[in-house]
Formats: structure tokens, C-alpha cells, sequence
């Protein structure tokens, strides 16, 4: 770095070096794995390949492979919310396009997986790989926090948590994070253009989960709140949240003939009698412990380095110069803890972690921020654990049977040790086990489910072959290299900007 770095626009420039740095390395991770089908990917895959390949969102030519539907007379739709399958449809048809041009069939097995794996790249991984670059920018410039313990924790939210399982699936979860985070992210700013942004994004992360509606009011209270213009500010958001907005509707309407009806409701195998709108439930103390400390689904046991984020929160309370985004962290992860303790099917069906909490865990990062001045060994032994939990999970499977009462317990780890499957059947019955330590999910998008252990992968199996643990190598070496560079770029920005406390109260090194 040859500019003074005490320069506030140098300054201002290396933090977007270093933003950059955190999204590359995110992203080629995050592309290294590939989760492979299930109902959930699947039905979103199916989507996007009737948008592509026959212009339409009914999806009865290609839904053998899914249970995730919704039956309307003689029509079958994929019963989730459409964002996703649509941002896909941008890298597929364009993959179409190639293929075709060079005579491959779209629908052979393997090109199937192959294009579900581009896509799920693109729309998990890609759009993934901005949350560990944004956090970074937020905590920088809006928090006023010191370069390490912003690379730190955006390093840890990127793959300590169960963002790094997810970002291998095509599931709606990480991409509705990154969408949620970028509006939040421009929604404090007071230009013009940083209200267009947000209310995009904002737009888009509606379109991409039903819930991201709830979510609106907090963004747009937070553009008026920053904005000198709160009329332009509020014109300006409403034009650019309209397109996601008209899309939404018309979806709703072709698919239920209304704007309120949801998915779970409309779908007999998964509502529940008696539950509101066959969804919802009085919250219980079960499922409060399941989600959060439980071996089950509990978010606290999979990634125990977010529990900092409680202590983190208070100390962000007390200092008034960050109330508003206190009360808006709040109001976000109070809206979707909400959902998920309510919920009728609140553990997410064969999965590891609660999925459903996965757009909230960037703001716990930012939270997190707050005590990275202090407990130094406890960041340690947390981070470790978490990083652990969630690289053997992304590496084995995602898909684990809800007989499993501790799926990393009981399965993930005697998998990724032993390359056998312990104890219960895990697999539907159509669907055989795979053999290997790693990538053991075989329920693939193709119908029938491919043969053989390539349903899912990592790049490392190419080199290592299919099931070797040793495939995990290359990426280990490619996360502590990368991440030691940036932490001593960041501690060398610190030093050269004499970055201590810039705002009394901001965060510190840990």
C-alpha cells in the first residue's frame, strides 16, 4: 500500500480491496461444493426449467423428481416463493442456449446435475459470497469498526455458520441473506441512488422468501430515517421494489388466485389441522430449545461462536449513536425467530440446522462485532467448533433423516470418519446410500436419481476421487492462507490509519 492509509478516500479505497478479497475467497469456496437434489432444490430447479425451457411457471413435465408442489385442478407449481428459480433462470438460459448450440440434451442425467450445480454456484454461492464482503463494508463504514475484527467476523459468518453449508444448495435461504443484508446495507445511506438499492433489494428479497414482506416496513423506516428528502426517498424505493412487487402478485394470482395464500396451506401433505392457516402454532418451549441450543436444530450448537452476538447486542444497545441499527437488527431477527418458533414444520424437514434462521445469521455477525474486543480464547475455541461443525456438514450432507436427534453426533461425523452410514436408514427408499466420506447425498434432480457417488461433490473429489476426505485438503489450505493474508492486511490498515477505538466504543481487535 503506497497512499496514506490515514487518508480517509485511501482508507476508504483499501476497505474496498479488502471487501473484494473477502468475496473472492467466498466465493471460490462456497463454489467447491456442490450439495446436490432433494425435494427442496429440486422444485426450485424444476421452476426455473419450465421458465427457461417452456415459458411458463407450471411445472407438470418435470415434477417426478419433487414432493415440494402444489396441485391446482389438472396444474402443478413448485410450492415455494418464485425469486430464486427466476434469479436462476438468467444463468440457465443461457446455458441452454450453449447447449444446444453444441447438441447436448438438457435433460440427460448428467447435464441436469451439471446445470444445477452452475445455477445453484451463481444463485447460492455468488449471491452468498456478497455477505462477507458487505458485513465487512457495514461494519466499516456505517459502524466505525476497526479493520481486523471486521475481516474476523465476516470471516467467521462466511464459514462458521450454516451459511456455508447452504451456499452449496440450491434452497432460497442464502440468497434471501445476501438480498436482505445489501438492502439493509443501502438503506443507510442518504442519497437517491442508496434508496433505489435498497428498495431493489428489498424488492427482490420479498420475491425470493414470502416472509422478506415483513421485512419491508424496517428498511423503509431506516431510508426515511437516513434521507434529508424522506419524500424522494420513499418515491425512489417504491419505484424500484415495484418490478419485484408486480411480479409477486401476478405469480400469487396465477398459482392461488390470491395474494395471501401460502404454499404450506395449499399443499395437504404439509398442512396441519387446527394451525392457523395450516402453518402456524402457539411457540413452545421445545420448540425455543430445538432451535436454538439442541443438538436437533439448535443454531447455538452447530455455530456456538453466534452465541457472542447476545452479548454483543446489549453492549450495541447502550451506546445511543447505534440505536437505530440496534432496533433494526432486532426487528429482523424478532421477525424471522418469530416465524420459525411458530411454525408447524419448524425444523425444516431432512436438513442440518434450522434453515429457516439462516437469513438472520449476518446480522448476528454485526452484533457479534461488539465483543470482539474481549474473551479472546472463548472466540478461539467457539470459532473453531463452528468452522469444524459446518465444513464437515457441507462436506458430507445436507440431506439428514429427522430421525436423527443430533445429526452431527449421529451422523455428519461417524460419516465424514468412518464412510459408512451409522445406525437409522437416512435415505428415501428410492434413493441408495452413497459410499465415501464425503458428498454422500445421491438424491440427485435427475429422474431416476443418478447411479454412482456423483449426485454430489467437491472439486477435490476430481483430483482425490469420489468419497476420499483427503478431497477436503486443497480447500482447508486455500481458507487458513486466505484468511491469515487478510487479517494481516486488516492489521496493517489498523496500524497505518491508527485505527483504536475510532469511535468510542467501536470494535477492536479481539
Amino acid at each position: 500500500m503506497t497512499e496514506n492509509a490515514s487518508d480517509p478516500i485511501s482508507i476508504r479505497g483499501a476497505d474496498t480491496r479488502i471487501a473484494w478479497q473477502l468475496y473472492i475467497l467466498t466465493a471460490i469456496a462456497y463454489a467447491f461444493f456442490f450439495g446436490g437434489g432433494s425435494w427442496n432444490p429440486n422444485a426450485h430447479f424444476d421452476l426455473t426449467r419450465a421458465i427457461v425451457e417452456q415459458g411458463t411457471i407450471r411445472i407438470n413435465d418435470y415434477h417426478q423428481n419433487t414432493g415440494d408442489i402444489v396441485s391446482v385442478g389438472d396444474e402443478i407449481y413448485a410450492n415455494k416463493a418464485p425469486g430464486t428459480s427466476i434469479i436462476a433462470a438468467i444463468p440457465y438460459a443461457a446455458l441452454i442456449l450453449l447447449e444446444r448450440t453444441f447438441n447436448f440434451d438438457p435433460a440427460d442425467p448428467w447435464i441436469l446435475t451439471l446445470n444445477l450445480y452452475i445455477c445453484t454456484v451463481v444463485v447460492s454461492g455468488l449471491m452468498g459470497a456478497l455477505i462477507p464482503a458487505f458485513l465487512y463494508l457495514y461494519s466499516r463504514r456505517r459502524l466505525n469498526a476497526c479493520a481486523r475484527p471486521s475481516v474476523l467476523v465476516a470471516l467467521l459468518v462466511a464459514f462458521a455458520t450454516p451459511l456455508f453449508l447452504y451456499s452449496s444448495i440450491f434452497f432460497l435461504h442464502v440468497p434471501n441473506a445476501a438480498l436482505l443484508l445489501l438492502a439493509f446495507y443501502f438503506s443507510s445511506g442518504s442519497s437517491r441512488k442508496q434508496s433505489v438499492l435498497a428498495g431493489f433489494f428489498a424488492g427482490l428479497g420479498v420475491l425470493t422468501n414470502y416472509l422478506g414482506a415483513l421485512t419491508i416496513p424496517v428498511i423503509l423506516y431506516r431510508v426515511l430515517k437516513s434521507s434529508s428528502d424522506r419524500i424522494r426517498s420513499l418515491v425512489s424505493f417504491g419505484i424500484a421494489a415495484a418490478p419485484s412487487a408486480l411480479i409477486f402478485a401476478a405469480y400469487q394470482l396465477a398459482v392461488y388466485g390470491d395474494f395471501f395464500s401460502n404454499p404450506v396451506s395449499a399443499n395437504e401433505d404439509f398442512r396441519r389441522d387446527g394451525a392457523w392457516l395450516g402453518a402456524f402454532q402457539a411457540p413452545s418451549f421445545e420448540t425455543l430449545y430445538g432451535l436454538t441450543i439442541s443438538p436437533y436444530r439448535g443454531l447455538f450448537y452447530i455455530s456456538p461462536i453466534l452465541v457472542l452476538a447476545i452479548g454483543g447486542g446489549i453492549v450495541m444497545w447502550r451506546q445511543a449513536t447505534r440505536r437505530l441499527d440496534f432496533y433494526s437488527i432486532a426487528a429482523i431477527v424478532a421477525i424471522f425467530s418469530a416465524f420459525n418458533l411458530t411454525f408447524v414444520h419448524w425444523e425444516g424437514g431432512w436438513s442440518v440446522g434450522p434453515r429457516f434462521l439462516i437469513p438472520i445469521i449476518p446480522f448476528l455477525g454485526l452484533l457479534m462485532l461488539y465483543m470482539s474486543s474481549i474473551l479472546r480464547l472463548l472466540w478461539i475455541v467457539l470459532g473453531a467448533v463452528s468452522f469444524a461443525n459446518n465444513l464437515v456438514a457441507v462436506a458430507v450432507n445436507h440431506l439428514v433423516s429427522v430421525n436423527y436427534k443430533n445429526p452431527l453426533a449421529e451422523y455428519i461425523y461417524p460419516v465424514l470418519l468412518s464412510g459408512f452410514f451409522p445406525g437409522l436408514v437416512p435415505w428415501p427408499p428410492h434413493v441408495p446410500p452413497a459410499s465415501g466420506h464425503v458428498s454422500s447425498n445421491m438424491e440427485s434432480v435427475a429422474v431416476p436419481p443418478l447411479a454412482g457417488p456423483w449426485g454430489s461433490f467437491n472439486l477435490g473429489e476430481f483430483v482425490f476421487g469420489a468419497g476420499d476426505p483427503l478431497s477436503l485438503l486443497p480447500l482447508v489450505i486455500f481458507l487458513l492462507a486466505g484468511s491469515w493474508i487478510l487479517c494481516r492486511i486488516a492489521q496493517r490498515l489498523d496500524g497505518m490509519a491508527g485505527a483504536e477505538h475510532r469511535d468510542g466504543g467501536a470494535p477492536n481487535a479481539p
